[in-house]
C-alpha cells in the first residue's frame, strides 16, 4: 500500500509527516494539515450521493506531486495506522473498518471503504453480492509498521511444493503493496521459485532473452494458451488456515513486447537471504490486479476473489472475462413433475459471443456443477435454502435422446415404470449405493478414491502409482471415458483378453480402438456380455462399468467397440492429468447424486434389486424393489392407541422364502442403519426421530418395538419411563455393512481380564444381530473366553457332554444359583467409553432338555477358510438380547441399553455408583425415580415450592453418614444427562445453564436455568449481567466434569515459566477443598508466588500446605490479605483472577497459608483413571466468585471475587417473597 512515513512530534508540538510519492520515489519533509476530501456513497452498484470527508493530510510541496497520474491531487495511505485513510473515514462516518480493493488491468478500479457490497454490471437481483463469496485467510499486522501481512506456509508450482531453506517464509512474512509493480521474492525466497518454475514448465526451448528486471522469459508464441492464460505453471502461495492464493497465467506472466512474457516475480534487491527484516513476499500491483480483495481490519482477515475462466466444453475454448450478476429460473418438482418456476439471482461469468458457438440448439450458457463455491449447486443451496447436493441422471444419446434430469437438493426422484398406462415406480434415491467423494487441492472437480481396476473380477496390474498419480474423475465435459496411457494400454489389453472376441474384431472406428462385429457377439438382458469393468474404491466398494457403460453400437448397431479413449497430453504432457475421466456416456441412464455436505457419491443404475432374506431358513433370493402399504399402532408406551398405516419400499419374495416362518408372518423387517430399513422409513414418512426401542421376549410371547422417540413404561412398574435410565454408548457402522456396532477395548469374565491376541478386538468390532439365535464369538476370540469362563465358573466336576451347538454344558440340578439365575460369572464387554455391556447368568446360561442341562450359550462364529476379514469378534444373538431393553439411536448413533433383572424381568433397571465427597465412599446400588423440591426464584427472593420427579440413586444408609446436618443426599452436577441441572432444565423447560455462589460461611445460592442473582444489601445490579469474564467449557472423555483451557498462569502480573508447551487443562471440583495443580505446574508456580512474597514474614508450614505467613504481617485489602495476585490466563482473552481473599488459608489466629495443593498423581502420572489436567480448581477458591455453567453456549462465566463489589455469596435474601 502507499504508506504515510511515520509522524514525530518537535518541541512546539507541530506534528510533522513524510509525503512520499510512490511513481517517482521521493519523500519531503511537512506538516499535517486538516483538509476535505470527496468521495461518493454507493450502494455497491452505482455511485450514489458525495460524501464530504474532514480529514488529517501530511502537506506536501508541488515538487513532490509531479508524475502523478492526471487529476491526481495526491495519494491515499491505506495501511493499518491511525491516520490511513481507511482508519479516518471508519472513526468520521461511523462504518466497518475495512475496505475492499479491486485494481484494473486497464480503466478504473474500485475502492469501498467500510466493506461492501458489490455488485458487478449488468445489475440483475439484489440477492447476494461478490464479498460474499470471498475466501479469508488471517490479516497480521507488526510492531511499528502498518503494513498488512499474511502468513505464507510454503509456495507450491502447480501441486508440487516447492524446497525452500527453512523458516525462510517465517522471517519476514507476505507484505501487500501497491507502491511496486511486481511481486518481490527475498533472494532465499526467488531462487528456488525461478527454478521451479522453470522446472515445471519444461519449456527451455522457448526461453527468451532476459528483459530488465525479469529473468525467466519465453517466447510467447511457444507457450500455448489455456483458459487461465499461457500454459504455465500456477503458483501457489499456501496461506495460514488452508487456504490458498493461487497466482495463475494471467498475474504471473506479463507480455513485455509482441513477441516475449515474462514471469512477472523479481529478485529483491538490498537485502540478504533469510533477512529477517524485510519481507519474504511482496505482492505487488500487477499481481493483485483483477483481484477483489478485502481488508478487514476490525476482525484481522483477508478476503480475496479472482477473475473468471470461461469455458466451452463444446469447441474447448477458454476466455477471460468478468464475474456478473444474472437471473436464472429452473423448476420446483416433488421427484415426478415439474410444478411451478423459480427464479434466482446467481453470479456468473461474462462470456463473449464467440466463446457460446457450437453449444446445443436453445443453450445459452455452461451451468459449472464442480464442488466450488461459485458452481451452481452451491448458489441454489445458498440462495434457495436447500441441501448442498445435485442429483444428476444423463439421458442415454442415440436411441431413446431426450432431456435428463438434474435436480438440486437432492431428491426424491420417480420415474415411469414401463407397464400400460405408465406409472411411477419407487424413489430411486432410496436405493442409491454410497461411497466418499474427494475433491483436489486447486481443482473443485469430483474424485473416486479408486485403489485398483479389476477386468472380469481380475486385478488389473498396473505401474505402481498409475493410480495415486493423478486419480479418478467426473467430467461431463467429455463424451466418452478417457484414459492416461499408463492405464488404459492394461485395460485394452485385458478388456480383449477377458472377452474372448479376437476372433470378432473389426477395423477400429475413431475414437475407439476395440471394436467388433455385433452380430457375432453374446447378449444378455442389459447388453452384450462383456466382461464387467470394476473400480474398486477404498471403502470396499465398487463403481462399475457393466456392458451398457462400457460398449458402444455403431454403424447401425453392426459394429460394437468399448468405449473408452486414450488420453492426448497436454501441453506439458500428462503431468498433473487424471488417471482416468469418467465422461458423459459412462453416466448415461445411472442416477448419480453429488452430496456436498457428506462429501459422498450416490449412484444406482434407476432400479435396484434386492436380495430378500429368510433368516430361519437361512435362504436368500433376487427380487424388485416394491411399494407396499404397512400398519402399526401408534403408542403413549403404555399402551397401543391406534393404528397408523404408511406407504413404504419393500422387496418382493417368492412364495418358497416365506416358508418357515412363524405362523402369521408375512416378511421380514429389517432393522439396519439403511435407508429401506424399517426405522428409516417410519422416520421419513411418520416425521419421528430415527431411533427405535427393542425389547425381545424370553418365552414365546410378544415383545415390543417402537420406532420414533418415545417413552416405554412396563407393567408393574408404574409410571417409570425405562427410556429415562439407559447407559448410552456410541454406536457405529461399517462401510459395507449397515448393521449395527459397538467397540469393545477388552473382555473379562469374572472381573478378570481375558487374554486375547495382539489387535484381536482391533479388527472386527461387536454387532447386534437378531438373526443368530445365540451370541457367536470369532474363533480367536471364542477360545480364549470359553476357557476363561471354564476357569472362573469352577465347575469342571459338574461338567455333562456337549449339546450342539454349545460346548461347555454342566449338570443343572447341581448348579448353584441366585435370584437372577445361575452362579456364573458375568462376562464383561469393556467398551471405549469406559462403559461395561455385561452378561450376567440370565443372558449366558441357556437350559437344555437332554440331558437336563445348563449350556454356556455362546457359540463359535464361522469363518470363511480366506481368513477373519472384516468378520466382527462378536456378533451378539437374540438370546442374549432377551428381556433387555435396546434403543438404537440413528441420529444421534447411540445404543441405549439395560438390563432387567429376575423378580421383575420388565424393570430393565440401570446400576448405579453414589458417591459421598466428605467421607470419600462410594457404593454400589439402582437408579430409582423420587421427587424433588426447590424453589422458584425472581433473583432476589424465594417465590414459591416447585416438585418435579428426577432419576435419583439409590443408596444405602452409611454412605449418607458424614453428610450436613439436614442434607439428605449429594446433587451431581456434572456434564451428564442424569445431573441435576439436565434434568431440571428437561423437566422445568429452563435453559441448560446454572449459576453457583458457594459461600465462605453459612447459605450460598444455587439457581437452575441461569439467573438473574440480586445480592443484598439492596439496589445492588444483577450480579449475572456484570461477569468479569467468560471462557469456553471444554470436555474432556475421561471424565463427565467441567474443564476450560487456560493459556498460562501469571503471579504478580509475570507469567509462571512451565516446563508444559501448549494450552493448559483446567478442571473445576466442588469434590475438593483447595485448588490442587499437577506437580510440574505446582513447583514452579508456588516458586514464583514464594520468589514474590519473599519480604514477608514466614510461619511454620501446616499440613496440607506448603508456604505459610504470620497473618499479622500481611496486611489487608478489601479483597483480603495483600497478597499477589494470581491469574489464570484463559482462553478468550479473560483472567481468572484470585486475590488474597481466595488464595490465602487462615489455619488458625496468627497464620494464613498459600491454599494451593500439590496433585496426587498414579505412577503412571495419571489423575483417578485419566490424564491428570494442569490444575483442578476446587471449592475455597470459587467461594464468593459468581460460576454461571452454561452447557446450551458451552461457556463458562464468572464473577470474580465479590469481595470487591462489597458483597458475598452469603448476601442472597432467603425470605420468601410475599
Amino acid at each position: 500500500m502507499n504508506l504515510p512515513r511515520y509522524a514525530t512530534y518537535d518541541a512546539i508540538d507541530m506534528c510533522k509527516a513524510y509525503p512520499y510519492n510512490p511513481v517517482t520515489g521521493q519523500c519531503v519533509s511537512a506538516n499535517l494539515a486538516h483538509t476535505r476530501i470527496v468521495v461518493n456513497a454507493t450502494d455497491g452498484k452505482n455511485p450514489l450521493s458525495q460524501v464530504s470527508i474532514r480529514a488529517v493530510q501530511a502537506c506536501a510541496p508541488k515538487k513532490l506531486l509531479a508524475s502523478l497520474p492526471s487529476h491526481a491531487t495526491g495519494v491515499a495511505g491505506l495501511a493499518s495506522s491511525g491516520l490511513a485513510l481507511p482508519a479516518q473515514i471508519a472513526a468520521s462516518h461511523n462504518v466497518a473498518k475495512k475496505f475492499m480493493l479491486c485494481l484494473p488491468r486497464r480503466g478504473d478500479g474500485v475502492a469501498v471503504f467500510g466493506g461492501g457490497p458489490l455488485f458487478l454490471l449488468p445489475q440483475s437481483g439484489t440477492n447476494g453480492e461478490l464479498t460474499s463469496t470471498l475466501a479469508y485467510t488471517p490479516l497480521k499486522s507488526r510492531k511499528d509498521n502498518p503494513m498488512y501481512y499474511i502468513l505464507v506456509q510454503g509456495v507450491a508450482m502447480d501441486h508440487a511444493q516447492v524446497a525452500l531453506p527453512a523458516y525462510a517464509l517465517a522471517n519476514g512474512g507476505a507484505v501487500f503493496c501497491t507502491r511496486v509493480p511486481f511481486t518481490l521474492l527475498r533472494p532465499d525466497v526467488y531462487r528456488p521459485v525461478a527454478d521451479a518454475f522453470a522446472k515445471a514448465l519444461g519449456r527451455d526451448d522457448a526461453r527468451a532473452p532476459a528483459v530488465s528486471s525479469f529473468e525467466l522469459c519465453y517466447k510467447s508464441s511457444m507457450l500455448g494458451n489455456t483458459r487461465l492464460g499461457y500454459a504455465v505453471p500456477s503458483i501457489v502461495l499456501m496461506l495460514e488456515g488452508g487456504k490458498n492464493w493461487t497466482v495463475s497465467a494471467g498475474n504471473s506472466m506479463v507480455d513485455v513486447n509482441d513477441k516475449t512474457a515474462c514471469l512477472a516475480f523479481v529478485e529483491m534487491k538490498g537485502v540478504k537471504a533469510g533477512d529477517g527484516n524485510a519481507p519474504a513476499v511482496l505482492i505487488g500491483g500487477f499481481q493483485m490486479e483483477n483481484n477483489l480483495v478485502q481488508f478487514d481490519l476490525e476482525k484481522g482477515q483477508l478476503g480475496c476473489k479472482c477473475t473468471a475462466h470461461p469455458h466451452n466444453p463444446f469447441s474447448g475454448k477458454t476466455a477471460t472475462d468478468d464475474l456478473t450478476r444474472t437471473t436464472l429460473s429452473a423448476n420446483a418438482t416433488d421427484g415426478k413433475n415439474p410444478l411451478y418456476p423459480v427464479s434466482f439471482s446467481a453470479v456468473t461469468t461474462c462470456a463473449p459471443s464467440s466463446l457460446l458457438a457450437n453449444l446445443p440448439a436453445g443453450a445459452v450458457g455452461v451451468a459449472g456443477l464442480t464442488s466450488s463455491k461459485l458452481a451452481l449447486p452451491a448458489q441454489v443451496s445458498r440462495t434457495q435454502k436447500v441441501a448442498k447436493k445435485f442429483l444428476l441422471c444423463l439421458p442415454r444419446s442415440g436411441l431413446r435422446e431426450g432431456p435428463g434430469v438434474a435436480i438440486f437438493g437432492g431428491g426424491p426422484l420417480f420415474t415411469l415404470v414401463s407397464v400400460s398406462p405408465p406409472s411411477g415406480g419407487p424413489d430411486l434415491t432410496l436405493s442409491l449405493t454410497y461411497t466418499s467423494l474427494i475433491t483436489k487441492r486447486h481443482n473443485p472437480a469430483y474424485y473416486l478414491p479408486v485403489k485398483s481396476i479389476a477386468v472380469g473380477k481380475s486385478k488389473l496390474q498396473l505401474p505402481g502409482d498409475a493410480l495415486t498419480t493423478g486419480g479418478v474423475v467426473f467430467s461431463t465435459r467429455v463424451p466418452y471415458t478417457t484414459l492416461r496411457p499408463d492405464v488404459y494400454r492394461p485395460l485394452l489389453d485385458a478388456l480383449d483378453k477377458a472377452s474372448g472376441w479376437s476372433a470378432f474384431r473389426v477395423p477400429a472406428v475413431a475414437p475407439f480402438e476395440l471394436c467388433y462385429n455385433t452380430s457375432f457377439l453374446p447378449n444378455t438382458r442389459i447388453g452384450h456380455l462383456a466382461p464387467d469393468i470394476d473400480f474398486v474404491l477404498q471403502d470396499g466398494q465398487n463403481y462399475t462399468f457393466g456392458s451398457l457403460d462400457s460398449m458402444i453400437d455403431l454403424d447401425n448397431f453392426r459394429t460394437s467397440c468399448f468405449a473408452l479413449v486414450q488420453m492426448k497430453p497436454g501441453k506439458g504432457g500428462y503431468a498433473g492429468a487424471p488417471a482416468v475421466e469418467i465422461g458423459g456416456f459412462q453416466m448415461e441412464d445411472n442416477v448419480l447424486q453429488f452430496d456436498l455436505e457428506k462429501m459422498q457419491l450416490d449412484r444406482s443404475r434407476c432400479k435396484c434389486t434386492p436380495h430378500p432374506h429368510n433368516p430361519f431358513s437361512g435362504k436368500t433370493e433376487t427380487g424388485d424393489l416394491t411399494r407396499t402399504t404397512l400398519s402399526a399402532n401408534a403408542t403413549d408406551g403404555m399402551n397401543p392407541l391406534h393404528p397408523v398405516s404408511f406407504s413404504a419400499v419393500t422387496s418382493c419374495a417368492p412364495d418358497s422364502l416365506l416358508a418357515n416362518l412363524p405362523a402369521g408372518t408375512v416378511g421380514v423387517a429389517a432393522l439396519a442403519s439403511s435407508r429401506l430399513a424399517l426405522p428409516a422409513q417410519v422416520a421419513r414418512a411418520q416425521l419421528v426421530a430415527s431411533k427405535f426401542l427393542l425389547c425381545l421376549p424370553r418365552r414365546e410371547t410378544e415383545g415390543v418395538a417402537i420406532f420414533g422417540d418415545s417413552p416405554f413404561f412396563t407393567a408393574p412398574s408404574g409410571p417409570v419411563d425405562l427410556t429415562s435410565s439407559l447407559t448410552y454408548t456410541s454406536l457405529h457402522t461399517k462401510l459395507n455393512s449397515p448393521a449395527h456396532y459397538i467397540s469393545a477395548k477388552a473382555i473379562a469374565v469374572g472381573k478378570a481380564l481375558v487374554l486375547l491376541p495382539v489387535d484381536a478386538l482391533a479388527t472386527g468390532g461387536v454387532v447386534f444381530s437378531t438373526r443368530a439365535p445365540y451370541t457367536a464369538l470369532r474363533p480367536d476370540v471364542y477360545r480364549p473366553v470359553v476357557d476363561a469362563f471354564d476357569k472362573a465358573s469352577g465347575w469342571n466336576d459338574l461338567k455333562v457332554p456337549a449339546v450342539p451347538p454349545f460346548e461347555l454344558c454342566y449338570d443343572a440340578r447341581r448348579l448353584p444359583n441366585t435370584i437372577i439365575g445361575r452362579l456364573a460369572p458375568d462376562i464383561d464387554l469393556m467398551l471405549g467409553d469406559g462403559k461395561n455391556y455385561s452378561f450376567g447368568s440370565f443372558e449366558s446360561m441357556v437350559e437344555v432338555q437332554q440331558p437336563r442341562g445348563s449350556c454356556f450359550a455362546f457359540v463359535e462364529m464361522n469363518v470363511d477358510k480366506g481368513g477373519y476379514g472384516a468378520a466382527p469378534i462378536m456378533e451378539i444373538g437374540g438370546f442374549q438380547m432377551e428381556n433387555n431393553l435396546l434403543q438404537f439411536d440413528l441420529e444421534k448413533m447411540l445404543l441405549g441399553f439395560a438390563k432387567a433383572d429376575d423378580e421383575d424381568r420388565f424393570r430393565c433397571k440401570c446400576t448405579a455408583h453414589p458417591h459421598n465427597p466428605f467421607s470419600g465412599e462410594t457404593a454400589t446400588d439402582d437408579l430409582t425415580r423420587t421427587t424433588l423440591s426447590a424453589n422458584a426464584t425472581d433473583g432476589k427472593n424465594p417465590l414459591y415450592p416447585v416438585s418435579f420427579s428426577a432419576v435419583a440413586s439409590c443408596a444405602p444408609e452409611f454412605l449418607l453418614a458424614k453428610l450436613p446436618a439436614g442434607a439428605a443426599g449429594v446433587a451431581g452436577l456434572a456434564r451428564a444427562k442424569l445431573a441435576l441441572q439436565a434434568q431440571v432444565a428437561r423437566t422445568q423447560k429452563v435453559a441448560n445453564k446454572f449459576a453457583l455462589c458457594l459461600p465462605s460461611g453459612g447459605q450460598g445460592v444455587a439457581i437452575f436455568g441461569g439467573g438473574p442473582l440480586l445480592l443484598l444489601p439492596p439496589g445492588r445490579p444483577d450480579v449475572t449481567a456484570g461477569l468479569a469474564g467468560e471462557t469456553p467449557l471444554r470436555r474432556n472423555p475421561d471424565f463427565p466434569g467441567y474443564f476450560i483451557s487456560a493459556k498460562g498462569i501469571a503471579v504478580n502480573q509475570e507469567q509462571v515459566p512451565l516446563s508444559s508447551q501448549g494450552p493448559l487443562v483446567v478442571g473445576l471440583s466442588t469434590r475438593i477443598p483447595y485448588t490442587v495443580l499437577r506437580p510440574d505446574v505446582y513447583t514452579p508456580f508456588v516458586k514464583a508466588f514464594d520468589k514474590a512474597t519473599a519480604e514477608r514474614k514466614r510461619a511454620p508450614a501446616v499440613a496440607p500446605f506448603e508456604l505459610c505467613y504470620d497473618s499479622q504481617e500481611l496486611g489487608s485489602t478489601r479483597l483480603g490479605y495483600a497478597v499477589p495476585q494470581v491469574d489464570l490466563m484463559l482462553e478468550g482473552g479473560s483472567n481468572w483472577t484470585v486475590f488474597g481473599g481466595n488464595s490465602m488459608v487462615q489455619v488458625n489466629d496468627n497464620t494464613a497459608c498459600f491454599g494451593f495443593l500439590k496433585m496426587k498423581e498414579d505412577k503412571g502420572g495419571r489423575y483417578g483413571s485419566a490424564p491428570a489436567p494442569a490444575v483442578v480448581i476446587g471449592g475455597f477458591q470459587m467461594e464468593n466468585n459468581l460460576l454461571v455453567f452454561d452447557e446450551d453456549k458451552a461457556q463458562l462465566g464468572f464473577s470474580g471475587l465479590l469481595f470487591g463489589r462489597q458483597t458475598t455469596c452469603s448476601n442472597f435474601n432467603f425470605t420468601m417473597a410475599a
